[in-house]
């Protein structure tokens, strides 16, 4: 899969990794102050190149790919094809079906090429991981965004530390995890895998015998996206734009309230940070489509504003509930009015 030339690693500064250690841990203590939730426990930071990022998330992606090969063996296309002999994919053993082997090539040209160059954080673009959370910081993609940004070096740092350790806050929950993947499989089951319009696309693009064309297949994944695409995806993905809206509602709200005060540029940061959800590339809306988790600016901001009204009417301990369970989570309807999720579950906690 073609897809541009990769960027140069830029230099890291002596110091940053430590400093984000340090600044990871005040993070910690101000938000388990501000929100009351345990952050704390999330133990220690792990500085990451952008190889050892996609080494440790190596897995959070393996398993959509396989969710869709054993539809495939369902179907009849049983026989394995082995990745071995193509970098990073050691290990990898799916059906032989075109639509796994095709999926597997843009997962590995998209996420070692361009994913690794993105993200900033661990939560930056959550993939879908029934392990505890871990914060891990992309150093060399911190350095460039705040370069590129001219952003004040230590603010900067700290804001992205105060962003992932809440998020990180509301990734803790196993059963929140859990829902996530099993609203990402339910995206994953509404893919029409018998499109002649796939087999279209790639049986003109690439050689069906040898695995590694794959990787320089010239194909719009967007448009191979399009093909697979069914309107029972839309419910699914309904779902999951809801959920991820509302952690990353809860984290920036977090970090305006803790970083009003310590943080004098983060406004400019705030506004950097919007452009960078906003601006995304092709490798990174290849992989928001893939797995449904695609969001809306304009959501954003809406819940946002949700998560504040429920601020001012019962506080930070009132609003972690809604991590405690499944059933917590606000409806579409309260999302339009903030207090009635609040006499929903106060009326739940009386009973």
């Amino acid at each position: 899969m073609v897809i541009g030339q990769s960027e140069a690693t830029p230099d890291v500064p002596a110091g940053t990794d430590e400093n984000l250690e340090n600044f990871t841990r005040l993070a910690q203590l101000h938000i388990t102050e501000r929100t009351h939730a345990q952050v704390e426990s999330l133990g220690d930071a792990k500085t990451n190149t952008r190889r050892q990022w996609f080494d440790a998330n190596l897995r959070g992606l393996q398993s959509p790919l396989e969710h869709f090969g054993a539809r495939l063996q369902q179907s009849g296309a049983a026989e394995a094809t082995s990745f071995d002999g193509i970098e990073g994919l050691e290990g990898f053993t799916l059906p032989t079906g075109i639509l796994s082997s095709a999926l597997l090539g843009l997962q590995a040209g998209f996420t070692v090429g361009h994913l690794s160059q993105y993200v900033l954080g661990q939560y930056d673009l959550p993939l879908p991981s029934k392990e505890a959370p871990q914060l891990r910081y992309i150093t060399p993609n911190i350095v460039k965004f705040g370069a590129d940004w001219s952003l004040p070096t230590d603010d900067f740092l700290f804001a992205v530390c105060l962003l992932e350790v809440s998020r990180a806050g509301v990734w803790r929950h196993a059963w929140l995890r859990d829902r996530y993947a099993a609203l990402i499989d339910d995206y994953l089951d509404g893919y029409d895998l018998r499109s002649d319009r796939l087999e279209s696309l790639f049986s003109s693009a690439m050689d069906m015998q040898n695995p590694e064309s794959l990787m320089t297949v010239e194909l719009d994944p967007l448009e191979v996206l399009g093909a697979l695409s069914t309107p029972q995806q839309e419910h699914a993905q309904l779902r999951l734009r809801r959920l991820l809206t509302l952690v990353e509602a809860y984290a920036e709200v977090a970090v305006e309230q803790v970083g009003e005060s310590l943080i004098p540029s983060l406004p400019m940061i705030r506004e950097a940070m919007r452009r960078h959800r906003v601006e995304r590339g092709q490798a990174e809306r290849f992989i928001e489509g893939l797995l449904g988790l695609e969001t809306d600016h304009d959501e954003l901001v809406a819940t946002c504003d949700w998560v504040r009204g429920v601020l001012e009417r019962a506080g930070w301990e009132f609003l972690n509930r809604m991590w405690e369970t499944d059933r917590n989570l606000p409806t579409a309807n309260e999302m339009e009015a903030p207090g009635l999720w609040v006499a929903r579950v106060e009326l739940d906690l009386d009973d």
